[in-house]
């Protein structure tokens, strides 16, 4: 297992202890206020009582004691100390994103540029076509996240806060988590960069430096590929468990055969409809339908090769630690498939009981459903597994095409609400964000 010292590195008098060297680490592409090192330890001896003792310790003798006996489960409980880690980054790249976009989408709401020939007013950048397929899918697509981000953060703290050991499930979402809302921010903050020019290229306008210090998101608290490989191999292992449930059960265990055992539970259902009907854009429920289709079918069939292809060089003899290098990509996708498919589930329930319990405006609930909507069909197309493992046709792409130009002209309008929404205080957003032409002035003024 993993087992932490105190361990002094300096004199009262702040010079070295023996035995003790430290290194400054370079500079970083970004949080260079981070104090980052390297620490070497040359024989250096320390007290037994210096160990952090919560699960392990030494006793006076020298023997080795732990209150979790198997070493397996220590290990994991020891590493489920990250577990808190993943989601601070998860929220966190959200809400960078959420700067991205507060100062992209302002900017481009006032940033004028050409406009019809009988017209005398050039055209907001927000109205462009092209601007808009930029910033409206990314805006969905992180206000989809930002409510399953809590929804996480509100799980973790129920474990942390009773003093329980972090739940497997917790573990396994916030892994998830943690890779695709990096990724996100990732994407997200680049798209906004470009969509404000040579003005998102400016340190001032923050969207730069958010970047580049968040970058590093992608590989702290865990690797987003090694990540994902491990959320889609705990996915797996509850898919064999649910399929076994299902070949055991009989006729009086309906109830137990359907149940979803481990971190499938977030997704409600595996279950295939049969042949799929068609679809249709201009009716909300038909599209939740299709989407959660074809979201729960492409996990099943990703699922399904994983499983063949593991059994497969299993009856060959194959060493297990190939056999899981030579699937650890089709784990990935089982991962990524997972989260998608978790994302909208998670969210739509939301939006179900706000409509229970809240007394929200029709316009606003009509805007987050289009925001789910919006959300599921750009998965869709914008990853080919859908057409290539006949999840969806040709045609229902096309259909989706057409959609997804549908709700960017009827989320533009509110996209600058949507965004004000987020609640950033504007000393935390670019100056762009506000007047940009007194910023670009020859005398800004204040902002």
């Amino acid at each position: 297992g993993i087992h932490a010292f105190l361990v002094r590195l300096r004199t009262d008098e702040g010079r070295l202890m023996p035995g003790v060297d430290i290194r400054d680490i370079g500079h970083k592409c970004g949080l260079n206020g981070v104090d980052n090192g390297m620490i070497w330890f040359d024989h250096v001896e320390i007290p037994r009582e210096n160990m952090l003792s919560r699960y392990a310790w030494f006793d006076a003798e020298g023997n080795y004691k732990s209150s979790i006996a198997n070493d397996d489960e220590r290990f994991a409980v020891q590493l489920g100390a990250l577990t808190g880690g993943r989601v601070s980054i998860a929220v966190g790249a959200i809400n960078q994103t959420k700067i991205g976009l507060a100062t992209a989408v302002n900017y481009a709401w006032s940033r004028r540029a050409f406009g019809p020939s009988d017209s005398q007013q050039e055209v907001p950048l927000i109205f462009y076509k092209s601007h808009q397929y930029r910033l409206i899918p990314n805006l969905a697509s992180t206000i989809v996240m930002a409510f399953c981000a809590n929804q996480l953060k509100k799980q973790w703290w129920h474990c942390a806060s009773s003093g329980k050991m972090v739940t497997r499930n917790v573990h396994v979402l916030s892994s998830g988590f943690k890779a695709v809302m990096t990724w996100q921010m990732r994407d997200c903050m680049q798209s906004c960069r470009e969509a404000c020019g040579g003005q998102g290229y400016l340190s001032e306008n923050r969207i730069g430096p958010v970047k580049n210090d968040h970058d590093v998101q992608m590989t702290f608290e865990g690797d987003n590929s090694v990540l994902l490989q491990r959320t889609g191999k705990m996915v797996f292992e509850d898919f064999k468990r649910w399929e076994k449930m299902r070949s055991t059960a009989t006729k009086r265990t309906d109830a137990a055969r359907e149940k979803l055992p481990g971190c499938l539970e977030f997704v409600d259902s595996l279950e295939l409809n049969g042949e799929r009907s068609s679809l249709r854009i201009e009716c909300k429920a038909n599209m939740m339908a299709f989407i959660r289709g074809a979201l729960t079918e492409r996990l099943v069939l990703l699922l399904q090769f994983l499983r063949s292809k593991v059994d497969e060089q299993t009856a060959q003899g194959v060493n297990p630690f190939y056999i899981w290098n030579h699937c650890s990509m089709i784990a990935s996708d089982v991962a990524l498939a997972y989260i998608d498919l978790v994302l909208w589930s998670m969210y739509n329930k939301e939006l179900t009981r706000m409509r229970a319990e809240s007394h929200l405006c029709p316009v606003t609930m009509e805007t987050l459903e289009d925001c789910a909507l919006l959300y599921g069909a750009q998965q869709i197309l914008n990853n080919p597994q859908f057409v290539t493992m006949d999840c969806v046709t040709k045609k229902e792409v096309a259909l989706l095409e057409e959609y997804k130009d549908k709700v960017c002209i009827l989320l533009t309008p509110k996209s600058k609400s949507l965004v004000a929404s987020f609640g950033i205080p504007k000393n935390l957003l670019g100056p762009i964000a506000g007047d940009w032409v007194a910023f670009n002035g020859r005398t800004p003024s204040k902002l």
